[in-house]
């Protein structure tokens, strides 16, 4: 096995075009190539300066950083020595799977306490890789000899790293290579569309800026001064309409104007529950449509289209590291708003832009029209499908409780309609409270939870309302308690006893004292792992008395550059049952993938419980038959769990 880390050079801007674009730009060189085989290592400036062992070792697998950037340089640089996707390893891709951040600096300093790498990188990547004003690149032979060894040591940082964590499994390569193939094949956008939308945007958000200085009287002159905002509506605020702004974290209550709590804001007003006065009720809308951030996406996919206008690379495989699911970079198309623009109001919007007559909402209408911007190539269609309610189902299969059958029976009846029979149940008539209750409760969620998920809903209810629904839902489920708790007690058993193994319904728990300083993981269906690092039993003080709790490191929380410890998660029942459902719902979905592109299905993008596929017109009903049909028969472990599926045809990418 071959280890390689490649620095690299070019007038391309990387963290704006993107690795695709980067490695494909004529300007792009490898400048110093460092490498590790059987134990010895070296450099190289190139190819040709390559030991013959090292050479020959390219027709082995090869183990990198960054798998998917070097795998694009390399055989964008040295196309004679090209070395196929199947052939890549990604250490990048291990750390997240092993829950651990995934750059070499931040791994280095999770796992061994302290930044291995090289902290002069950042200076000689300055002077080295990128062009000086002129558009030349700095010629420094003692510079350059710098970047060598910098080179080197992230080689051997790699190599350790590689050896201290769990590698992947041979189902996690595949999987990595299947996301790959998805990625260099990319999704086309329509950069016409795009153009008009990131001219107008512009425009709206210096409306906006006028406008908040106009309502405050030039108190705030940028719609970005949020602190002088907050203080501003605080202020005008009754005692009810503060309680709807204020969130508790840490135990400590805190005033906020996020967009949920302007949600709630908003909604309580029109629902005659708290009153605005007009000034404060235009400041908030006025905050709502200025921080549509999502109408940058459209500039975003002006800068990473290459040719065919195909955007490539949006998608990081195990990106949510705790479940192992994917997330988006660049386009962030898992962020795109669900109630999208209907291919027909997407030509109506265009046709507005172009006659410059922009409608009242434009902000709003921009963010609602950006998966319509995303378009089949000329004589194709895109097919979708789209799991229903899937992570309702696999909440209550993974229990392997003869009480959850009735949740399960309702969920496999086509006809059937799981927020409605929640409604009935629980004595309610509204479909949309319906919803929020199944998708705050379902993971030990309780007041908290369900004012967060309904300000996305538009939904505002009393808090003694919302307290009874909570014991109503509980009461009917007893299922999901059950199993919270067999989670949770099972958890921690496995820390109290290491390298034994407990289960809680369809899960298990086992403790590796040895691996990262103690690592529980725990083993879905599919043998797939969820890691939770560093993970530890402690004793702490509350109001109540002593309590056991147990915590793990959490890699998406950054610490302070002087911390001595990476930054703690505690583990709650809660929790535990979101984690399982969701990497499960990721299973299935990885499994499908694989399944669609065996059968050289064309992949093109797949959101949360989504798959898109690209099809020529004239074999897209076939295609809905395919596509439907590997949905839901769904992966052999997962016998009993409702999959259903009912894929659409769609002339641009929607909802």
């Amino acid at each position: 096995m071959l280890f390689i880390d490649l620095e690299t050079r070019s007038r391309c801007d990387l963290p704006k075009e993107g690795a695709y674009k980067y490695a494909a730009d004529s300007s792009t060189e490898i400048i110093s190539i460092g490498w590790s085989l059987n134990a010895t290592n070296g450099v190289a400036r190139t190819y040709d300066d390559l030991p013959r062992g090292v050479k020959d070792a390219f027709g082995s697998s090869l183990v990198a950083s960054f798998g998917s950037f070097d795998r694009l340089v390399w055989n964008a640089v040295y196309p004679d020595h090209a070395v196929p996707l199947n052939r890549w390893y990604c250490v990048q891709t291990q750390m997240r799977l092993n829950a651990l951040p995934a750059s070499l600096a931040d791994a280095s300093r999770a796992v061994y306490g302290t930044n291995n790498k090289d902290v002069r990188g950042a200076y000689l990547i300055r002077m080295l890789s990128k062009p000086q004003a002129d558009g030349t690149f700095l010629e420094s032979p003692e510079l350059m000899k710098e970047m060598d060894a910098y080179c080197l040591q992230d080689v051997r940082l790699m190599v350790d790293l590689f050896n201290d964590t769990r590698t992947m499994t041979p189902e996690e390569v595949a999987a990595f290579h299947d996301s790959e193939a998805i990625n260099d094949d990319g999704v086309c956008v329509d950069t016409y569309f795009a153009e008009l939308a990131s001219k107008f945007a512009g425009t709206e958000r210096d409306q906006h800026t006028r406008e908040i200085r106009l309502l405050t009287d030039n108190e705030v002159t940028k719609v970005t001064q949020l602190q002088r905002i907050s203080k501003i509506v605080k202020r005008e605020l009754s005692p009810d309409a503060l309680k709807l702004a204020t969130i508790t974290k840490d135990g400590v209550e805190k005033f906020t104007l996020d967009k949920n709590a302007r949600s709630r804001l908003l909604v309580g007003d029109k629902e005659n529950l708290i009153h605005l006065n007009n000034s404060t009720r235009q400041i908030l809308k006025t905050l709502d449509a200025s921080s549509n951030s999502s109408t940058a996406k459209y500039a975003r996919m002006l800068d990473m289209a290459g040719e065919g206008d195909r955007v490539r690379g949006a998608f990081v495989f195990a990106g949510a590291s705790q479940t192992a699911r994917f997330s988006s970079k660049g386009l962030q198309l898992h962020n795109f708003k669900r109630d999208a623009l209907s291919p027909d109001e997407v030509e109506c919007l265009i046709t507005q832009l172009e006659r410059d007559l922009p409608p009242t909402d434009l902000m709003g209408m921009l963010a609602r029209g950006l998966r319509g911007a995303i378009v089949p190539e000329e004589g194709n269609v895109f097919v979708v499908g789209d799991w229903s309610a899937i992570e309702a189902g696999a909440l209550p299969w993974l229990t392997d409780d003869p009480r959850a059958d009735k949740r399960l029976n309702i969920l496999r009846d086509p006809d059937k309609d799981l927020y409605l029979e929640t409604c009935a149940a629980l004595g309610l008539d509204s479909r949309q409270v319906g919803k929020v209750i199944e998708l705050a409760f379902g993971y030990g969620g309780a007041v908290g939870a369900f004012n967060a998920m309904a300000a996305v809903y538009g939904v505002v209810l009393p808090e003694h309302t919302i307290k009874k629904l909570v014991e109503d839902w509980r009461r009917a489920n007893p299922w999901a308690v059950t199993f919270w708790d067999s989670l949770m007690s099972a958890a921690m058993a496995a820390v109290s006893k290491p390298h034994m193994t407990f289960n809680a319904g369809l899960v298990s728990y086992c403790f590796y004292p040895s691996l990262v300083d103690g690592t529980l993981i725990c083993t879905l269906p599919s043998g797939q792992r969820i890691h939770y690092p560093r993970c530890k039993l402690q004793t702490v003080e509350t109001k109540f008395g002593e309590r056991v709790e147990l915590s793990a490191m959490k890699a998406n929380w950054k610490p302070s550059p002087t911390a001595t410890e990476w930054p703690r998660v505690t583990l709650w029942r809660g929790l535990l049952a979101e984690n399982v459902t969701q990497a499960v719902c990721g299973d299935v979905l990885r499994d499908a993938l694989h399944r669609a592109l065996a059968e050289d299905m064309s992949v093109v993008a797949h959101v949360h419980d989504e798959i898109v596929v690209e099809t020529p017109v004239e074999w897209a009903n076939e295609t809905v038959a395919d596509l439907q049909r590997i949905m839901e028969e769904g992966p052999s472990w997962a016998k009993g769990l409702p999959l259903i599926a009912k894929p659409e045809i769609m002339t641009r990418y929607g909802k």
